[in-house]
């Protein structure tokens, strides 16, 4: 019996239709991105190249307040959210409403804690304000919202209307981010710096409710029983720590070069971290669309195994292929897109690309662990990473700069590769052999 699109276990398909399904899942999300980082990578020369230092900065900080806010407002709701509707799909309309109520209870203190940060980072005067704050934590709450609709589109792969949702919010943000740098350039008021951010946000949950409305029906005065939260959140909490300080480890390098560095690097270090980001997208399409196939056949070692052995195959191809990109073309991206201006961001972004890969790998494997219920175990590896990462980035970046915030990232990135295989040599399903 299938509901919806959802295949259990026993009905996954096999060999060649497997594949398809993945590649043709992957590829339409896939398509759409390639337009819109293209058209971002437009904007983001425009930006880099008009407006100055301090107001770039300071559009870099928003959007990694933005990024690590999102992160903790989900705090590993989306991938158990994936998971529960992938193993039990008579329940996926309730475990759309369950991780909906628990997103938005959690974006309200994450909200003010993302205003918070950025008025410390980006002091008040000509890039900073107290209302660009508020732009900011408004762009949070809207986040936490519109990121419960990739529970249901993600575990029934239908990812076509939260494709377009996603690439409508994005070419807002990239028109208004334009329209404010060809209108108040070289420096704007710190508000319309955060403005774009908010503007594409509230777009993408605007056309998620529209589009998504048949496999994630919005129904809030459908209450769910409080026992039914707890134990969602019950369950979510080690994945959802593992996952914050995952990215708070990934995002730290970011926050202390905006800290303790000149405005001139924390341009340059925006700039290839806005591209390694970009990158990134793509790595995550495949997982989005493996993950809920991954977790379908945990109940069928061998099936889990072969499908984990051949995915991770692919990322690690993939994520080679990302770093020998950095390592062949980091400098002429740089000077395209830079104008010139941050000749520091060429070697920065040859390293946060081999980062990149390896984060490509990691992604995945983090999420094979997650399909075999072991998010606690996962706590102590992103925890390691989180204060390896940090210790070196208090100690090495203040001195060295933004060079060595990327290394530090390679790393880190190590030391959570060994731990996750550690991990998966230890607890992968296996068969149970035949009367023993």
């Amino acid at each position: 019996m299938t509901v919806r699109g959802v295949l259990p276990a026993q009905e996954l398909p096999a060999g060649h239709r497997l594949t398809v399904r993945i590649a043709s899942a992957t590829a339409i999300p896939a398509a759409g991105q390639l337009a819109v980082q293209l058209t971002a990578a437009v904007t983001l020369a425009v930006a880099a190249r008009r407006l100055d230092a301090g107001s770039f900065g300071a559009y870099v900080v928003a959007t990694t307040v933005l990024g690590t806010a999102a992160a903790l407002v989900d705090s590993g709701l989306t991938p158990l959210g994936v998971r529960e509707s992938a193993q039990h799909p008579e329940r996926a309309d309730e475990t759309f409403r369950t991780v909906l109520v628990l997103r938005v209870a959690l974006s309200l203190p994450f909200a003010v804690a993302a205003w918070v940060a950025f008025v410390v980072l980006v002091p008040a005067g000509r890039h900073g304000s107290v209302l660009a704050g508020l732009v900011l934590a408004a762009a949070v709450l809207v986040t936490g919202i519109g990121g419960s609709y990739r529970v249901p589109a993600q575990a029934q792969l239908r990812l076509t209307g939260l494709t377009v949702a996603d690439i409508i919010g994005r070419l807002a943000t990239q028109g208004v981010l334009l329209g404010v740098v060809l209108i108040a350039a070289p420096d704007p008021h710190a508000a319309l710096v955060t403005l774009p951010l908010a503007v594409g946000v509230s777009m993408t949950l605007a056309c998620c409710v529209v589009l998504c409305r048949r496999i994630a029906p919005l129904r809030p005065w459908e209450l769910l029983p409080r026992a039914l939260w707890a134990t969602m959140a019950r369950s979510a909490w080690p994945l959802g720590l593992a996952m914050v300080i995952n990215q708070l480890y990934f995002r730290v390098d970011m926050l202390v070069v905006s800290a303790t560095r000149p405005g001139v690097e924390v341009g340059a270090y925006g700039l290839a971290y806005r591209l390694v980001e970009a990158a990134n997208v793509f790595g995550g399409l495949f997982q989005t669309s493996v993950f809920p196939l991954l977790a379908a056949a945990v109940v069928t070692p061998a099936r889990w195994r072969l499908l984990a052995r051949r995915s991770v195959a692919v990322m690690g191809v993939a994520g080679l292929g990302l770093a020998l990109g950095g390592l062949l073309f980091a400098g002429t991206v740089v000077r395209v897109l830079g104008g010139g201006h941050y000749p520091a961001a060429g070697p920065a972004l040859t390293v946060l690309m081999a980062a990149g890969g390896l984060a490509w790998v990691n992604g995945l494997l983090g999420l094979l662990v997650v399909t075999i219920d072991r998010q606690r175990q996962a706590l102590w590896v992103n925890l390691a990473a989180l204060a390896l990462n940090a210790t070196l980035c208090v100690v090495l970046v203040p001195v060295w700069g933004i060079l060595a915030a990327a290394w530090v990232g390679v790393v880190s990135e190590v030391l959570m590769l060994v731990g996750n295989v550690a991990m998966l040599s230890r607890w992968a399903p296996r068969e149970v052999p035949v009367g023993g």
